[in-house]
């Protein structure tokens, strides 16, 4: 697994996440996708402090 580098801001934090999940949605063909994208949000924002 890659190391997560914090964003330097909340804009760029958001961007990076939006972008994402973006893609995510994109490639997605089924529930089990979209619940792991969710789970990975959650996990950069608890490690980003969000």
């Amino acid at each position: 697994m890659r190391e997560f580098i914090a964003p330097a801001s909340d804009e760029a934090a958001a961007d990076r996440l939006g972008s994402f999940v973006d893609l995510s949605r994109h490639h997605s063909e089924s529930g089990q996708s979209l619940t792991r994208v969710n789970g990975l949000i959650n996990l950069a924002e608890r490690r980003a402090g969000l």
